[in-house]
């Protein structure tokens, strides 16, 4: 659709991003469930059962060997509205996505907004894509909630920075009410790696050999239906 220590770089990073830190709001819709891959599981992996439970969406199904409670805790953070890695923007069953039709320039960005519209044909979330006129990176994403009368409290927000390529760290940032996860991927030993760090919990997890987000497109994958108002 169209849509472990931490380098000296990600240190800097989250200075930055400690200047930009806002009181956001943000509900959890129901969780689905799915179950884990029958096979031997990697050191630091949870083992496979016949009765995995509820995995949430803040990782694509081929981390669902994560042990459970760093599952939890991750889908803590990103309340079903993003799925950190890789990243995409959640879709509710049951909804659509209206794009804009053009881009409309703002402070050095080109600025895109996705709505998304639920079974009554109300809006009931948006995501401004911002991107850099210099780079045409995305840079920005600001997740809002929409109520019945239309009006927007900020749900999350993604910040990014540094390189696009696997030639140098590239780093993002998720911001909800629970907390920040500091996204830092980088090349060691030839394998390119994620480090998830969970900044109010103090709990960084590791994922191996991934795919960097380019950050000049957004996949959009489908989450749990939205139960409650």
């Amino acid at each position: 659709m169209r849509f472990i220590p931490l380098p000296n770089t990600a240190v800097a990073f989250l200075a930055g991003l400690a200047l930009a830190g806002s009181a956001v709001d943000a509900f959890s819709p129901s969780r689905s469930s799915s179950h884990a891959v029958p096979e031997a599981p990697p050191p630091g992996m949870a083992p496979p059962s016949s009765t995995a439970p509820a995995l949430g969406t803040a990782l694509s199904p081929r981390y669902n060997r994560i042990v459970p409670s760093m599952r939890s805790l991750l889908n803590e953070y990103t309340q079903d509205l993003v799925q950190i890695y890789p990243f995409a923007i959640i879709k509710p069953e049951g909804t659509i996505i209206v794009e804009e039709d053009e881009f409309r320039a703002e402070n050095g960005y080109r600025i895109h907004e996705l709505t998304m519209i639920g079974a009554d044909n109300k809006p009931f979330r948006s995501a401004k894509i911002s991107r850099s006129m210099a780079t045409n990176l995305i840079a920005k994403i600001e997740i809002d909630h929409i109520s019945q009368d239309g009006e927007r409290r900020n749900a999350a927000s993604v910040l990014a920075s540094g390189s696009a390529s696997a030639a140098g760290n590239h780093n993002f940032a998720l911001m909800t009410s629970r907390g920040r996860v500091f996204v830092t991927v980088g090349e060691m030993g030839g394998a390119t790696n994620a480090y998830l760090n969970m900044i109010n919990d103090s709990t960084v997890l590791t994922l191996n050999n991934v795919e960097i987000w380019d950050r000049k497109s957004i996949n959009t994958v489908v989450g749990p239906r939205i139960t409650d108002a």
